[in-house]
């Protein structure tokens, strides 16, 4: 890839149910696990990252020292009441001469910079205006078996949304209503359809959309290129929305450290999920995360 893009790090999603219940805690950037915060996880992913420039993180008060602390590479911004008060304040103020911008979940910490470079090259790749991941539920499944996620029952099969995505910046700044409705229906798959139109309302139940037509109505309502980037990296699937969640990425971490610690752990869950949620071929740290070459 040339250039690297500028991050937005969205870290003002609240907990809610039983996340909320068991974690105590009011901001899910802020839930710990594996010994840090969630928002820890993604930074440290995103500093290793080749394809990242600099970031800003919207998120609470409580952010900003563990921002500070980051490197001079990451600000930190204030959150506001809605996701799109945040990912439009954050593309203001993210620095970076280029008009693509890479938005990113604050509660994905399986999300390693291996899988961060690979959607990021492929996207930018695809010379298209909007840019989402979507992963196969054989391929989540595979990862993290018994894990309930939200699926989107295509032609071309099952998908789950990605916790990262790439937008040009003139778009969202242009197109901010509009995005902001299609992102908060990214997984709810009639609302969403309904969106893109009554024919693809009534055929997404049975399945008979395809992912280009998808593409093709979001375009045309957008007015902009649109494409789904499918990934095979089940982390980039796996946020933390509630309990269960948070209990699967805490063994998910937990085995990585282990394996990590014996020296004899490399990161091949596409052929074997007993390293949930990486699919990559490079060695692991000893802090789990993988090595930049």
């Amino acid at each position: 890839m040339g250039e690297a893009v500028p991050a937005v790090v969205l870290a003002g999603a609240r907990c809610k149910g039983s996340l909320l219940e068991t974690t105590r805690q009011p901001y899910k950037a802020l839930v710990r696990v594996g010994g840090k915060t969630l928002l820890e996880h993604c930074l440290d992913a995103l500093r290793q990252c080749q394809t990242v420039d600099n970031a800003v993180v919207v998120g609470p008060a409580e952010c900003r020292s563990l921002v500070a602390t980051a490197g001079p590479r990451f600000s930190w911004l204030p959150c506001g009441e809605t996701l799109l008060d945040n990912l439009l304040a954050g593309a203001q103020a993210v620095g970076g001469a280029g008009d693509m911008i890479l938005a990113c979940a604050a509660d994905a910490p399986l999300m390693g910079p291996a899988e961060i470079d690979r959607v990021v090259s492929r996207s930018v790749a695809t010379y298209k205006a909007f840019l989402y991941p979507i992963v196969s539920k054989e391929v989540s499944e595979a990862a993290f078996p018994g894990c309930t996620r939200t699926y989107a029952r295509l032609r071309d099969g099952s998908f789950t949304g990605g916790n990262l995505m790439l937008v040009s910046r003139r778009l969202l700044l242009a197109n901010a209503a509009r995005i902001s409705a299609a992102f908060a229906a990214r997984k709810k798959p009639l609302k969403l359809a309904r969106m893109l139109g009554l024919w693809l309302a009534i055929r997404l139940p049975f399945g008979k959309v395809t992912i280009a037509e998808a593409e093709e109505r979001a375009g045309r309502m957008l007015g902009v290129p649109v494409a789904a980037v499918i990934c095979d990296d089940a982390a980039v699937g796996m946020d933390v929305d509630k309990a269960e969640d948070l209990a699967v990425v805490e063994t998910a971490l937990a085995a990585r450290l282990a394996g990590a610690a014996s020296g004899s752990l490399r990161c091949t869950c596409t052929t074997s999920p007993r390293v949930p949620g990486c699919a990559s071929d490079h060695p692991l740290s000893a802090s789990g995360e993988g090595e930049r070459p």
